[in-house]
């Protein structure tokens, strides 16, 4: 993505998201002046009218929740009963919240989606992972130093190489990043330990097609990393490298898959990124950097925004359990603050993220879906895998509009 962005500016979101705010405030100035003239005023008030409640429809991917809950905004939560086909309807007012919990025991993960019914339809992703299919050794040989992708990585600096892998039965891609070459194995069918013959990225492997990424507004304490993430048919591979160029899988390897690139700039408790592709030179300018954020025990709060925000997301982690908070510029409607309330019926204090060794992290995102991040402490390596599955998650979330 490029283009020069608005500068940073106060504590709003853009004039559309302060309309609700906008309503609600002058809602509650009339009934403030009715109540001060009510002395004066012999006829008893009026009801209040009701509150103007319509579905909400939304589905939830993965597997069967272990909760499932929505409530108005303010409102007691309601739980839903859960099934098998992931589709769910339920009555809300305009303002309201969806939390879902999912995972086992040592990795439970709840998520709270705020959000207006005016928004597009919540992504909500769920995986338990309590009864794990069965998986089968994968291994094989690699000629050059580089990374090998197949329901999971593994890589070496140095060659030949022995990789060793694991996938559940079915089909599955394989994926071999090389420094300057890429090959893709696509569906290969898995039904017992298998060994892969040696690939050889002189044999088959093509360039990869790349973007080199001109940040006009990085800060001399920041590091600047790309990430590939490709959607083969039937597996998800990433790759990480140092430096501005990203590399892509060339439209031949790709087949029928999809593939995002971004670039980052780093520090050890920010982060800001962007989409890129093509396969020409392109300038960025990285959302502003995140300051001013405190994190609360009931949540973030904050006294600015940049203007390009469209929606905020906060996660409290643990290596254990993790908690995710995502609310949509149009439900801040001018907000300083998230609050967790966790007051649902049936939630098990074990799904709690521990008050020991938490780490925080606010981000925001503008409408498609560059971030900038602030994180309470540098990033410990226990912690990566989360936060990584929360990235997928939004790609996903790109994945599923895309198509």
């Amino acid at each position: 993505m490029s283009g020069i962005r608005e500068p940073w500016r106060s504590a709003a979101p853009r004039p559309h998201h302060l309309v609700y705010g906008v309503l609600m405030r002058i809602q509650a100035s009339l009934v403030a002046l009715l109540v001060a003239c009510g002395d004066d005023d012999p006829t008893p008030p009026a009801d209040a009218p009701p509150v103007l409640r319509l579905p909400v429809n939304f589905r939830v991917r993965g597997e069967v929740p272990r909760l499932l809950a929505i409530r108005d905004v303010p409102g007691e939560w309601t739980v839903l009963p859960t099934n098998a086909t992931g589709m769910y309807t339920a009555d809300a007012a305009l303002r309201h919240q969806i939390a879902m919990v999912c995972g086992a025991p040592g990795a439970f993960s709840t998520t709270i989606e705020m959000r207006v019914r005016t928004d597009s339809d919540p992504f909500l992703f769920c995986f338990n992972g309590d009864n794990p299919a069965p998986t089968f050794p994968i291994t094989g040989q690699m000629l050059q130093p580089g990374q090998v992708s197949m329901s999971g990585m593994d890589d070496s600096t140095t060659a030949p190489w022995l990789f060793d892998l694991a996938a559940d039965a079915g089909a599955h891609d394989l994926v071999a990043f090389g420094s300057s070459l890429v090959l893709v194995r696509p569906n290969l069918m898995i039904t017992a330990a298998t060994t892969i013959p040696t690939i050889d990225l002189a044999q088959g492997g093509e360039a990869y097609a790349t973007t080199t990424s001109i940040i006009s507004n990085r800060e001399t304490d920041e590091v600047t990393q790309t990430e590939l993430t490709v959607f083969v048919e039937n597996d998800v591979a990433s790759l990480t490298r140092s430096g501005a160029t990203l590399y892509e899988l060339p439209a031949s390897q790709l087949g029928a898959g999809i593939q995002f690139g971004t670039v980052a700039a780093l520090t050890p408790t920010t982060r800001r990124d962007t989409s890129i592709a093509g396969t020409s030179v392109v300038n960025v300018t990285l959302l502003p950097r995140l300051s001013g954020i405190t994190f609360g025990e009931i949540g973030p709060s904050w006294t600015m925004l940049p203007l390009e925000t469209d929606s905020v997301s906060y996660l409290m982690f643990t290596p254990t359990n993790d908690l995710s908070l995502r609310a949509s510029g149009q439900y801040l409607a001018g907000d300083t603050s998230l609050a967790i309330e966790l007051d649902i019926p049936g939630f098990d204090a074990a799904w709690r993220v521990p008050a020991a060794d938490r780490v925080h992290r606010f981000s925001i995102y503008d409408e498609d879906f560059s971030e900038s991040s602030m994180s309470s402490a540098p990033m410990p390596v226990a912690f990566r895998s989360s936060l990584d599955e929360r990235r997928q998650q939004v790609l996903r979330e790109r994945v599923a509009r895309h198509r």
